[in-house]
């Protein structure tokens, strides 16, 4: 039987052919079609004027009508407001008109997707880094969050992206909106989908918002994303009882664990080993909860048998389950054993906070290329393809010219729609709007036991960040600054990376406040 005998959607027939429930194994996901189709089994269906939405058990979803006539909208996943509070029906409705609506939901922080149906156009807007993913199908004209939950017919394999094959098995990249079926693309952030012509459309090119930044200014600017990290973790920890934070020893989940302080003790802190490294993490992550008075669990089933899983069919399960909901990987092929096993060893339920685009304070992809930014030089596309790990080293120069040619001209293109200070920001663009909807965007999916977020993940966090000299945020020296303001007792303990350690110790001998200095 094929998928389009019954207009199954591939995550029926795939659970199905697995022995998996798919409204468990998809239970943080949602689909939206014109209305008349067959509703979801196990879903949740929402009517949007001439729109069906259907949303998992475990997704968060608000509906409302606005007092514009015609105008409803739906939230899925979870935002913050620029007030601090955890966006409900009742604060959708107070929007006056469809214009004010998703001006105020885009200022939200979160991980989150909104659908806004007027008389006049129908939308689709994601959170500022995609970290609740859609997909659509340009050939039926429906749009989900994952490709097996979108399509009702078998793949067609992408012959227009030459990195497919590898990427489709979970080992190398997707980008620039491409998936593993050739009429399936991914919805990047700072686009809106026009749901009725299925086309996206930029609304936020960065002309605005990211700016240069005199080292006066900086203090400033580190003081109002202290401040900002602090209000929406205050408020997902307070709106979300159950709500944990994961840490390690590295510099990111220690920016979230200083701005955590003033709730610190509401909040399940959790490390996890998977090797000999993360193993390092954890022992690092438990001094640092030791120095706020808290408790922490760790979670290393290589070493403590009670999340250790022997059972090879409950293990098979968990793995088929995982990529089968974020439609990366093949079913049947087991998954790393003690990454399952991490997974499952975290509590059930509640959301689960992470450091990640916390790596932008650090500049994290500009690495050699910071010469670009010190000696404005023009931005390298060949370099800047290549730090996208799109491939292994071998498969990435073994493209054909011409295949190379096209993905050059991709990205330029994509590069020439930003303006201003953000057009000279390239590598902060490209962590935002390629590397994390098609990473975490996507394979969060798959870790269905919790709801995965990013305080960090916020369009105004996002421009001040960018807005910071990058050979500066290269430095450490603005999340040293954040720590010093948040928890400066977290600094004196020391990071996985010795490099990190060594260099800011070095610092630190130089001058305490070594940060502060304006050079």
């Amino acid at each position: 039987m094929k998928v389009q005998d019954q207009k199954l959607t591939q995550a029926e027939y795939l659970c199905a052919q697995r022995g998996l429930k798919m409204p468990e194994v998809f239970s943080q996901q949602f689909r939206i079609e014109k209305e008349g189709g067959r509703p979801l089994p196990g879903f949740t269906r929402h009517k949007l004027n001439q729109w069906a939405v259907d949303t998992g058990a475990e997704l968060h979803c608000a509906v409302a009508d606005l007092e514009e006539h015609g105008t409803r909208v739906a939230l899925f996943g979870v935002a913050v407001d620029l007030n601090g509070d955890v966006v409900t029906p009742q604060h959708l409705s107070r929007q006056t008109s469809a214009d004010t609506l998703i001006t105020y939901l885009n200022a939200c922080a979160g991980r989150f997707a909104f659908v806004v149906v007027t008389a006049q156009f129908s939308r689709l807007y994601i959170d500022a880094v995609g970290s609740l993913g859609a997909v659509y199908d340009q050939q039926e004209g429906s749009v989900a969050s994952t490709i097996n939950l979108l399509l009702t017919r078998d793949l067609i394999d992408n012959d227009d992206y030459p990195f497919t094959a590898i990427a489709a098995s979970g080992v190398g990249k997707f980008a620039f909106g491409h998936t593993a079926d050739k009429y399936v693309k991914r919805l990047i952030p700072n686009h809106y989908l026009d749901l009725d012509t299925l086309s996206q459309h930029r609304f936020w090119d960065g002309s605005d918002d990211v700016k240069e930044i005199s080292p006066n200014e900086e203090a400033g600017v580190v003081e109002h994303i202290k401040n900002r990290l602090t209000q929406v973790i205050t408020a997902l920890t307070t709106h979300f009882p159950d709500t944990k934070l994961s840490i390690s020893g590295g510099l990111d989940s220690r920016m979230l664990l200083a701005c955590a302080k003033p709730v610190v003790d509401q909040l399940l802190l959790y490390s996890h080993a998977e090797n000999m490294v993360s193993r390092k993490d954890t022992r690092i992550a438990g001094k640092l909860a030791e120095i706020l008075g808290q408790p922490i669990t760790v979670f290393d089933p290589l070493r403590d048998p009670q999340y250790t899983i022997d059972d090879d069919a409950q293990l098979m399960g968990l793995s088929d389950a995982h990529v089968i909901a974020n439609g990366e990987g093949k079913p049947g092929q087991l998954v790393k054993k003690v990454r399952l096993e991490v997974l499952e060893a975290v509590p059930r339920g509640g959301l689960v906070m992470r450091g990640n685009v916390g790596e932008l304070l650090r500049a994290m992809l500009w690495r050699r290329a910071i010469s670009e930014y010190k000696e404005n030089k023009a931005h390298n596309i060949q370099y800047g393809l290549r730090i996208m790990m799109l491939a292994d080293r071998e498969s990435f120069d073994n493209v054909a010219p011409a295949e190379k040619n096209i993905l050059a001209q991709t990205y330029a293109d994509w590069l020439s729609a930003f303006g201003g200070v953000a057009a000279k920001r390239p590598f902060d663009m490209l962590y935002i709007e390629q590397f994390l909807p098609h990473g975490p965007g996507n394979g969060f999916y798959g870790f269905s036991r919790n709801f995965y977020i990013f305080p960090f993940a916020d369009r105004r966090l996002l421009s001040l960040v960018a807005s910071l000299p990058p050979d500066r945020r290269r430095e450490l020296r603005y999340t040293e600054a954040l720590i010093s303001a948040s928890a400066p007792e977290l600094r004196r303990m020391k990071y996985t990376r010795q490099s990190d350690t060594l260099h800011l110790r070095s610092k630190r001998n130089q001058d305490p406040n070594w940060f502060l200095a304006e050079e």
